[in-house]
């Protein structure tokens, strides 16, 4: 059984990096199993079993449920069903070499979900401030404007994301508290890497791994590619790392259009420059700056609570580094001084 300890997964004190295969051809110490799991299904996973009985590989379980509806309860009634069924004829039996299980994947650009309708989206405006909205820029509050428009675009991503995470967060706790959830994203038409950072925030995914295709340096595990720190689906190239350097999410609040760019074009010099980082939550900083020496932020898009944190990393010995104004730390540097020392170090 592993156990997640910031960015890693252990089992008994030593680092374990999962390497999932699921389709038998990659060298892998962890095999998936698909389990049916869908409305029509009669959950006789035997044939799964025999799978899992006869390798000797750690296992990895894929619920393989139906397209999801958010607002369905006879869907969701019927895949608590189903994990109720696997805690039983599963866990039971397979809970010290399962890794964890896989509620869900997206591949699929969330601007234009079939779960889309004009309830939602009404949510979705309320949600935004009037700040929010107008720094948008588009002519109508309509959903069909905001798909046309790729800022608006990403935040229907984010919200419906967010959504989703929230549906599987509540399957979640029909399972076992001590299992490892995940789920799988791919976000095929976001090019933005600040985008994609505030979509695969954990900000968003309190109590669940994620499996990112592409991803960035954060952690999780890369599916089929990517730059993940903790593990990896579908790769073969995965390589261990562990960055020294932080760079801070700010909290969506502060995800302006502006901010993101920032972001990105951050990551882009870091990435250009070879200076390793990973990413890093503004709301998780005080639990997952284990191990970093410093932590990059955009000083306007830093929160009262989130100064506080950097305070208390500065006074355990590490250095902010800024993307703006003074933020009157301990121990604080500008980006350029920052970007020029690494550049003299290496």
């Amino acid at each position: 059984m592993l156990i997640w300890e910031t960015t890693e997964f252990y089992r008994t004190d030593t680092p374990f990096y999962p390497i999932i295969q699921r389709d038998g051809k990659l060298t892998a110490n962890t095999r998936a199993i698909t389990l049916d799991a869908k409305l029509n299904s009669d959950l006789d996973w035997s044939s799964e079993i025999a799978q899992a009985e006869s390798t000797g590989l750690d296992l990895f379980w894929e619920f393989d449920f139906d397209q999801i509806h958010l607002a369905d309860p006879v869907m969701l009634q019927s895949q608590r069903l189903c994990l109720e069924h696997f805690n039983r004829q599963i866990w039971d039996k397979f809970q010290e070499r399962t890794i964890g299980v896989c509620l869900g994947k997206i591949e699929e650009d969330l601007a234009d979900s079939h779960l889309w309708d004009l309830e939602l989206f009404e949510e979705l405006l309320n949600s935004l401030s009037s700040a929010a909205i107008k720094d948008l820029f588009v002519k109508e509050h309509t959903l069909e404007a905001f798909q046309a428009s790729n800022y608006a675009r990403h935040h229907l991503r984010v919200f419906l994301l967010s959504k989703i995470t929230e549906y599987w967060q509540y399957l979640l706790a029909t399972l076992p508290e001590e299992i490892n959830a995940f789920c799988l994203l791919d976000f095929p038409n976001s090019e933005n890497l600040g985008e994609i950072a505030q979509l695969t925030s954990r900000e968003r995914f309190t109590h669940l791994h994620l499996a990112v295709k592409n991803a960035p340096s954060m952690p999780g595990l890369n599916w089929k590619s990517g730059r993940a720190l903790s593990g990896a689906i579908d790769q073969t190239d995965f390589a261990i790392r562990q960055p020294k350097v932080g760079l801070c999410i700010p909290p969506d609040c502060y995800c302006s259009r502006l901010i993101l760019d920032r972001l990105a074009a951050a990551m882009h010099i870091l990435d250009a420059r070879g200076i390793d980082y990973r990413l890093i939550s503004e709301f998780y900083l005080n639990e997952e700056w284990l191990d970093l020496q410093q932590i990059i932020v955009i000083s306007t898009a830093v929160s009262t609570m989130g100064k506080r944190k950097l305070q208390g990393f500065c006074a355990s010995s590490g250095q902010v580094v800024l993307l703006g104004e003074s933020l009157n730390l301990i121990d604080e540097i500008d980006w350029e001084v920052f970007i020029d020392s690494k550049g003299k170090s290496e």
